[in-house]
C-alpha cells in the first residue's frame, strides 16, 4: 500500500510526474516504439474516426502527430506518480487511455467534416488542442476525487457506475466499424424484422416482410445493423456489472442483456404502425425510441436515488410521473417547438445562423424538432419522482429552457461556421441531460437538504406518523 495522499509531499508528487512524463514522452519518441504502437493507434483512430464522418476517405492526413500521444503520456504520468494504490492508478490510467483515444478520434472526425470551412485553421491548431488539454485535466480532477482514499476507501458506487459506463461507451464507439458490418447483428436484423411481421399481422396490421424491410401502411422501415444496436446496450452492461451487490446477482443482471434488448429492438420496430403523433411520420417515434428508453430509465434511476430501493409507493409513483410525462409531451408536441423557434429567434443579432425550422425536409429523425418537448415532458416526470421545492422548480425550467434553446442555437452557429453537423445522438442525448442537470443544480442551490436526504426524511416522517412509507 502506498501512504494516503495527504501524508505524500507536493514537491516529491511534481518530481515523480515530471519524471513519469519525461520518460514516456522518451519512449513513444522511440522508433521502434512508434512503429509498434503509436502508428497502429493512430490508424486506429482514424479507421474509427473516417467511418462516422460517413465519407469514403479521410480529407485530412492523419500522422503521427495526430494521435494525441502528447496529451497521454502527460495523463499518465499524473495518475502514475499521485500517491495511491497501484490498482487505483493503473485503473485510472485505464480510464485516461480510452478518455484520451475517444476525444482524439472525435477530433479527428470534426477536423476531416470542417476541412473545407473558413474556421478549420483556427480548430485545428488552437480550439480542439485546448479542448483535448481541457478534458484530460477535468477527467484527472474528477478522478483524484474518486479514487483518493481520504473520503472512504476507494470508488464510490456512483462513481463506479460512472467510470463503468464511460469505459463501455469509449469501447463501443470505437467498435462501430466492425458493428455495421457484423454478420450477426445482419442476422439479428432480419430476426427482429420477421418478429415484429409476424406480431403486427397476430393483432390485425397488415404487414409484410421482404428481407430486412418492413412494409406496413403507414411507413416502410429498413432494418440494418444500426436499428439493433445502441449505445444503451453497454451502459446496461457496465451498470448490470456495477451496481448488484454479489457476483450472482451481477450475472443474473447480464444475463437479461439478450432478452431485454431482444425485447426492446421488436417494440421499437412495432412503432412503425403507429399513428403520427409527431413530425407527420411515425419514423419520428421509431427513431425517438431508445431516447424515450432512456427518459424512463432516468426516471426511475432518480426515484432509487433520491429514495432508496424502490417499494411499492415509489412503483406507483414512477407510472404517475410516466404518465405525467407522456401527457406534457402529447400537449407541448406542437406548441415546444413553435415556442423554442420563438426565443431561439431573439439571438439572432448575436447568432445569425439560428434555424428558422426545427423539422427539416428529410430528417426523419426529427431529434432536433422533439428535443422542447421531449425535455420539459422528462423534467415534469422529474418532478414528481424528486419533487423540489418551488424555487427549484421556478429554477430548473428556467435552466432547462436556456439549455435547450442554447443547443438549438449552438449546433446551427457550428454548423454554420466550421461546417460540422454534431451527430443526432447527442441532441437526443441532450434531450435527456438538460431537465437532469436543470433539476440537480437547482436543488443544489436553492434546496435546503440535498435531494436524498430530503426525500428519505419525508419517508420516515410518514412512518412515525402511522403512514406506511412503502
Amino acid at each position: 500500500m502506498t501512504a494516503p495522499a495527504a501524508r505524500s509531499s507536493p514537491l516529491r508528487f511534481l518530481a515523480l510526474a515530471s519524471l513519469w512524463a519525461a520518460s514516456l514522452l522518451s519512449l513513444i519518441r522511440l522508433p521502434a516504439v512508434e512503429r509498434a504502437l503509436i502508428e497502429p493507434l493512430t490508424a486506429l483512430q482514424g479507421r474509427v474516426a473516417l467511418w462516422y464522418t460517413g465519407a469514403a476517405a479521410l480529407p485530412v492526413t492523419v500522422t503521427l502527430a495526430c494521435s494525441g500521444a502528447d496529451v497521454l503520456a502527460v495523463c499518465l504520468a499524473v495518475t502514475l506518480a499521485y500517491p495511491l494504490p497501484w490498482s487505483r492508478r493503473l485503473l485510472g490510467a485505464l480510464g485516461g487511455v480510452l478518455l484520451v483515444l475517444s476525444l482524439n478520434t472525435v477530433r479527428i472526425g470534426i477536423l476531416a467534416r470542417a476541412v473545407a470551412s473558413p474556421g478549420f485553421n483556427l480548430l485545428h491548431q488552437h480550439v480542439m488542442p485546448a479542448f483535448l488539454v481541457l478534458a484530460v485535466v477535468l477527467w484527472l480532477v474528477a478522478w483524484l476525487q474518486f479514487a483518493d482514499p481520504r473520503p472512504g476507501s476507494g470508488l464510490s458506487r456512483p462513481g463506479r457506475i460512472v467510470a463503468a459506463s464511460a469505459a463501455a461507451l469509449s469501447l463501443y464507439v470505437a467498435a462501430g466499424p466492425w458493428l455495421e458490418s457484423s454478420g450477426l447483428l445482419l442476422s439479428t436484423a432480419f430476426g427482429a424484422s420477421r418478429a415484429s411481421g409476424w406480431l403486427l399481422n397476430a393483432i390485425g396490421i397488415p404487414c409484410t416482410v421482404v428481407g430486412n424491410i418492413l412494409h406496413t401502411p403507414r411507413a416502410d422501415v429498413i432494418v440494418t445493423t444500426e436499428c439493433v444496436v445502441t449505445p444503451l446496450m453497454p451502459v446496461y452492461l457496465a451498470v448490470a456489472l456495477t451496481v448488484p451487490t454479489t457476483w450472482r446477482r451481477r450475472l443474473l443482471a447480464a444475463a437479461g442483456f439478450v432478452p431485454l434488448f431482444g425485447l426492446l429492438i421488436v417494440v421499437r420496430l412495432l412503432t412503425v404502425a403507429l399513428p403520427p403523433v409527431v413530425g407527420g411520420t411515425p419514423l419520428v417515434l421509431t427513431h425517438a425510441f431508445h431516447q424515450i428508453v432512456l427518459g424512463l430509465a432516468t426516471v426511475v434511476l432518480m426515484r432509487w436515488w433520491a429514495a432508496g430501493a424502490p417499494g411499492r409507493a415509489d412503483v406507483a409513483r414512477i407510472a404517475l410521473a410516466s404518465a405525467c410525462g407522456g401527457l406534457t409531451f402529447f400537449l407541448l408536441r406542437e406548441i415546444a417547438p413553435a415556442a423554442a423557434l420563438i426565443l431561439v429567434g431573439w439571438l439572432h443579432p448575436v447568432a445569425s445562423h439560428v434555424p428558422r425550422t426545427l423539422l427539416v425536409a428529410g430528417d426523419t429523425q426529427g431529434a432536433l424538432y422533439l428535443l422542447p418537448s421531449f425535455a420539459w415532458a422528462l423534467l415534469v416526470s422529474l418532478w414528481i419522482v424528486a419533487p423540489p421545492r418551488w424555487p427549484g422548480a421556478v429554477l430548473s425550467a428556467l435552466v432547462t429552457a436556456v439549455l435547450v434553446i442554447g443547443w438549438i442555437a449552438a449546433q446551427a452557429e457550428i454548423a454554420s461556421h466550421f461546417g460540422v453537423v454534431l451527430p443526432v445522438v447527442w441532441t437526443r442525448a441532450a434531450g435527456v441531460a438538460a431537465p437532469l442537470l436543470a433539476l440537480l443544480g437547482a436543488r443544489t442551490l436553492h434546496d435546503a437538504s440535498p435531494l436524498r436526504s430530503g426525500v428519505r426524511r419525508q419517508r420516515r416522517a410518514h412512518a412515525r406518523g402511522g403512514v406506511a412509507g412503502r
